[in-house]
């Protein structure tokens, strides 16, 4: 919020307060949160890969979320128009079904004729729900490790869709995978050297470096952070990254999409040691996204903070 009120101007009426907003609101800042919520929300972005479509969706989420009371603000008509419009990405359609989902009246009709059940779950995990709950007129199944569905429609009907939604962390780190493609990381401190261990405070630079035998455009890296560590926003920029498309930088993952070839390339984001204990260091994954079979990974291990 800080960096928005020194370098940008009108960021008030745009998404970035929407977000902002709906984190005062998990932090239970009702005040803040209320103060920082567009009163007029502007949809407009520059952004090619999210774009009004999905700005419209992601404020009507926030809204049903946390902000029921102004639910008359939402568009539905904009939403589906938006949804169904021939250049909606999938992105735009992703965020949008969501929204749709949520919006649903509770008195519309509900689906009659229609079984959904998981049909196998994954190693560890105990079957907690057999047969899809009726939430308004959404047929919801909350099945934790479900790993297959199974779907029963009325016989002769069409147009149904589902959607699916997958959360939560691997509970033992990946072990290293290379297919197609070879990935490392380390972790260095303000030497430049590799490290296991940090101190309290202490800003460590996390290198992930990725080669192919071949070139492979639009690589995904995604590099969960161990407990203990939040990511650092640098103020200024950062030099030019070789095969670097875009990064994004979140509360507990820094993910880069990249290009990739047969000279290695290194990719670089800081963290912070912010409380003191021995953490579980999660697997780092690269995939192509679309060529999901070339992929890798790197193991977990252990990082101690002093």
């Amino acid at each position: 919020e800080q960096w928005y009120n020194e370098n940008t101007q009108n960021w008030e009426h745009e998404l970035v307060a929407v977000l902002l907003a709906d984190c005062y609101k998990m932090l239970r800042m009702e005040r803040r949160a209320q103060q920082l919520m567009p009163k007029a929300f502007n949809a407009s972005t520059q952004d090619h890969m999210l774009d009004e479509g999905a700005a419209r969706a992601l404020h009507a989420s926030v809204i049903l979320r946390h902000f029921p009371e102004r639910r008359s603000e939402i568009n539905a008509t904009v939403l589906l128009d938006a949804a169904f419009n021939t250049r909606a990405t999938t992105i735009d359609m992703g965020l949008l079904s969501r929204a749709l989902v949520m919006l649903a009246d509770k008195g519309a009709p509900a689906p009659e004729g229609i079984t959904l059940t998981c049909a196998s779950y994954g190693q560890g995990f105990t079957p907690n729900a057999d047969k899809a709950q009726l939430n308004g007129s959404v047929l919801e199944l909350n099945a934790p490790g479900c790993q297959s569905y199974s779907v029963q429609l009325i016989q002769g009907d069409s147009g149904w869709n589902l959607h699916t939604l997958t959360e939560g962390f691997e509970r033992k780190p990946l072990p290293a995978t290379a297919n197609g493609i070879e990935l490392q990381r380390r972790y260095l401190n303000s030497n430049g050297e590799a490290v296991t261990k940090a101190t309290l405070g202490e800003v460590i630079t996390v290198e992930l470096r990725v080669r192919s035998a071949q070139e492979f455009n639009n690589v995904v890296l995604v590099d969960l952070l161990p407990g203990g560590f939040e990511p650092v926003l640098d103020m200024k920029p950062n030099d030019p990254q070789q095969g670097l498309i875009r990064h994004e930088r979140r509360e507990d993952r820094g993910i880069f999409f990249v290009n990739s070839g047969s000279d290695p390339r290194t990719f670089t984001y800081k963290v912070r040691a912010a409380t003191r204990g021995r953490f579980v260091l999660p697997s780092a994954t690269a995939e192509a996204m679309y060529e999901p079979a070339i992929n890798a990974s790197v193991e977990g291990g252990q990082i101690i903070i002093n």
